[in-house]
């Protein structure tokens, strides 16, 4: 049971209305920018996206491919073959399924409101659906939403100004007796919605399929409205009672008095309806004209406001599913009958495979057509399935990512397989895996409370060291948290942050990490503050014996650098707002900058700038309410031309949510899907991106969407670039003060160094495949000696193109790669040279060997000792 309110709808306003899950952003007057800016609107593309949904591994034994989901589900609507399902969230978008509910995927593409608070499917159409957008605050983008392509894109018919999140029931529904031929397309064209009183209220028709709108009724609001599959005849039921019309809704008459919270009618049962009232479940056979009180033996009908969200179903009238609700959003029960309402008995929920905690919510439910045994639900912050009537609902949440991510991320500098990734709602997050396909996570209880925890930025130390900021509330400054047994448990430090949500590590030393204003020269065991520097967000990710990495931070709206591990820190620029994040480009010798006044990118070439403001000139594209505004950039540390950027509109869903740069940010193109593009709608709401330096993969945690990444270019490694003359940058110098962290190291006696056999005496076999790729295995390895080469191991299961093999840095650069073309099924073996792309021998140290192809690759390790 929910110890804390947890709801994720803004605790209090902002003149700007109510924000979700993120800080807040100031939205400035549009510029003047065309639809010329939108190429992925005048031609239909490819979205890329893969989601990373946080899923355990015996999850991922199970067979599960995962989904968290961590917003709160407001409806579901099912079409009449049981194969098309839409589900709504408060402020986490839209979803749909297209396989009878065995997958989720977002839906929200030319969406503009922030969740879903109902759904009707055309019973003569499924193709055609009408959604109700609700966000988490009054905004005028919400109301009716119509998509002619089962929810692949959408578009606006009725935007009304109202909250509509939280409110649990079927606001909206087709006449499927009003069906019609138009233009060769068969659909029902008579709908009705009920307005929300914060709204204006009103009872709404449609004579045009969805299109177009008028109000009929002012009398009614927040209510429920299902329509006779037989006779048109139109069921409003509301807190003042249950209304029936015959006339398509211009006169109604008032058949029961006092609060009517459930209400619902079956396609094969068309003269059937059934109502909740208080003291219990009532059935008409007469088309609502009078009602039978069931028996409801079993059925609690003791609570304020009780009985809510009654649901039949269509194969077994019998089979019948109600919410009860106890007067607090956390405190719900739910029940099942197997007889007609004559008896009932409580559901039972099994939430084995569920990656958060379980937190009931109200309960909303869909039945199958064609099942009498199935149905879904909404009972926690992930969906549930029954297979048997009710009695039991598991967890079946596939492909529903909704993870509400707050802070900055950033890779191991060291490991990049090591992630940590905080939560508003649900604590942390950490993989050991971040560089595999599908990884394997595991939830970090940071706060010790069973619901969850406001978290703030976390970082992994190591796979045993993690920290995370705990705070009590949200927004609230937070509490440093350290785990030493692997997120086993946390203890707190004491230590408060000053919320600038951040944690990094630092590229060569191990032992050095860095959350909000702190900084630790021993692997966590002990924090100090650091001065002139408020939050390091990036490094110098191509660090080199020669020179010093540079760290990069920020302190209010100075970006300060600094040359000894975070020892001390040097003004570089000043921009106009607080800094909110860093990126830099080692290449080129320049950082983009997010200012937080305007929330715009800036560009500042090393050491003397000038400073420019990318994102305020007319080719950057507007979303779709006319802003320009980013939040987080990061560039690939392999090839630093490329530069990504993430959007969050906060109180409305971006199309614009992720743009990329080939150029070096001369040229933009945006990543977020478009309507007529094809793929997943992935990325949404980026509040924060990063690269990983071994995949090179975009990923992008969306504020209340969850954890996307996106491939790198299918071309773009880096232009060969001489190392810098080291320079004084503004009193920041770049001078090398420290030597190489792998020095020079006698040929050791035969032992097991960091996972690598020193005296192998034959080629180690294969180790696992990731999809067709196995992974790569050099021989000898460690190297020792003054070998020039080594002989590499690769092995396919079946034919690919397009492979090479690649040797990257711990820091994620690329320094040398191998073109092998098409590789045949089997074994290769190839000759590496031990240098880089400039003919320089390949330092002390570990390097990462990626073997490509088309559409897999697989990652090993080498050792240098010599």
């Amino acid at each position: 049971m929910l110890k804390s309110p947890m709801d994720h709808k803004i605790p209090s306003p902002t003149p700007l209305g109510r924000l979700c899950c993120f800080r807040i952003i100031p939205f400035g007057p549009a510029l003047a920018c065309g639809l010329a800016f939108f190429p992925s609107l005048a031609q239909s593309a490819v979205s890329l996206w893969q989601a990373l949904p946080l899923i355990s591994q015996a999850s991922l034994s199970a067979g599960n491919s995962g989904g968290e989901g961590c917003q709160v589900i407001q409806n579901f609507a099912i079409d009449s073959t049981g194969t098309f399902l839409m589900m709504g969230t408060d402020v986490g978008g839209i979803f749909r399924s297209t396989n009878g509910g065995t997958n989720w995927q977002p839906a929200n593409v030319g969406y503009t409101p922030r969740g879903g608070c109902a759904f009707a499917i055309d019973p003569n159409n499924n193709q055609r659906v009408l959604a109700v957008g609700c966000s988490g605050s009054a905004e005028n983008w919400d109301g009716l939403w119509l998509s002619t392509n089962q929810a692949a894109s959408w578009s606006p018919v009725q935007e009304e100004d109202f909250q509509g999140s939280g409110t649990y029931h079927d606001s909206v529904a087709f006449d499927a007796s009003s069906v019609t031929v138009s233009g060769g397309t068969t659909f029902s064209a008579v709908a009705y919605w009920v307005n929300y009183s914060d709204g204006g209220g009103g009872l709404w028709k449609s004579t045009t399929g969805g299109n177009s709108w008028s109000e009929i009724q002012t009398s009614f609001a927040d209510g429920i409205v299902k329509v006779n599959p037989s006779s048109g005849a139109v069921y409003v039921a509301t807190a003042n009672g249950f209304f029936v019309s015959t006339n398509g809704g211009s006169g109604f008459t008032q058949v029961v008095s006092g609060p009517v919270l459930g209400l619902d009618v079956i396609a094969t049962q068309p003269n059937n309806v059934y109502i909740a009232e208080p003291n219990g479940v009532y059935v008409s056979t007469n088309s609502g004209q009078s009602f039978t009180q069931e028996a409801d033996t079993g059925l609690p009908t003791t609570y304020s406001p009780g009985l809510r969200n009654l649901k039949v179903s269509p194969a077994n009238p019998n089979n019948m599913l109600i919410d009860v609700d106890q007067g607090v959003y956390y405190e719900q029960s739910y029940y099942y009958s197997t007889n007609g309402g004559s008896s009932w008995s409580a559901c039972a929920l099994n939430s084995t495979q569920s990656f958060i905690p379980m937190n009931v919510r109200e309960w909303f439910f869909a039945w199958s057509p064609t099942n009498a045994n199935q149905a879904w639900a909404c009972g926690g912050d992930f969906i549930s399935q029954t297979t048997d009537a009710g009695a039991t609902f598991s967890w079946s949440n596939n492909g529903y990512n909704d993870f509400t991510c707050t802070g900055i991320f950033n890779f191991n500098a060291q490991n990049p397989s090591l992630l940590l990734v905080t939560s508003q709602d649900y604590n942390s997050a950490f993989t050991a895996a971040a560089t595999a396909s599908s990884p394997a996570w595991q939830y970090l209880n940071v706060s010790g409370q069973g619901w969850g925890g406001y978290n703030y930025a976390g970082y992994a130390i190591s796979p045993s060291v993690l920290v995370s900021g705990n705070a009590a509330s949200w927004y609230a400054p937070a509490t440093l948290m350290v785990s030493t047994n692997g997120g086993g448990s946390f203890t707190s430090t004491g230590l408060v942050g000053n919320n600038t949500q951040t944690a990094c590590g630092d590229p060569v030393s191990a032992t050095v990490a860095f959350w909000d204003q702190y900084i630790t020269t021993n692997g966590g065991n002990s924090w100090s503050t650091m001065t002139n520097c408020q939050g390091v967000f990036t490094y110098d990710s191509n660090p080199s014996p020669t020179s010093t990495p540079e760290l990069f931070g920020a302190n209010g709206s100075t970006v300060v650098g600094s040359t000894n591990h975070g020892s001390t820190w040097n003004n570089i620029v000043a921009v106009s707002g607080t800094v909110e994040d860093v990126a830099y480009d080692w290449m080129n010798k320049k950082l983009y900058i997010i200012s937080g006044d305007t929330w715009s990118l800036y560009a500042y070439p090393l050491p003397n700038g000038p400073l420019t403001n990318i994102s305020s000139n007319s080719s950057w594209p507007q979303d779709n309410e006319g802003n320009q505004n980013v939040v987080s950039v990061a560039v690939d540390p392999v090839n630093p031309d490329i530069v990504y950027t993430g959007t969050n509109a906060g109180i409305y869903i971006s199309n614009q949510a992720v743009r990329r740069s080939v150029d070096a940010g001369q040229t933009w193109t945006t990543l977020t899907m478009q309507p007529g593009d094809t793929g997943l709608d992935g990325g949404q709401e980026s509040m924060c991106v990063r690269v990983n330096p071994v995949t090179r993969w975009l990923f992008s945690t969306g504020s209340c969407f969850g954890i996307w990444q996106y491939p790198p270019p299918a071309s773009g490694s880096p232009t060969p670039t001489a190392t810098p003359t080291p320079t004084n940058l503004n009193g920041y110098t770049s001078t090398p003060t420290l030597t190489p962290t792998v020095t020079k190291t006698p040929t050791p006696t035969p032992t097991h160094l960091n996972g690598y056999t020193s005296t192998p005496t034959a080629l180690p076999s294969i180790g696992p495949f990731s999809g067709n790729v196995g992974i790569p295995i050099p021989y000898p390895n460690p190297i020792q000696g003054q070998d020039s080469s080594v002989q590499v191991e690769l092995q396919f299961k079946t034919s690919d193109t397009h492979a090479r093999l690649e040797v990257i840095t711990l820091a994620g650069r690329k320094v040398r790669e191998m073109l092998l073309g098409t590789a045949q099924a089997g074994t290769l073996t190839v000759t590496l040279p031990l240098t880089d792309t400039w003919g320089t021998p390949l330092a002390n140290g570990v390097y990462y060997l990626v073997v490509r192809t088309t559409t897999h690759q697989a990652v090993g390790k080498m050792l240098i000792l010599r």
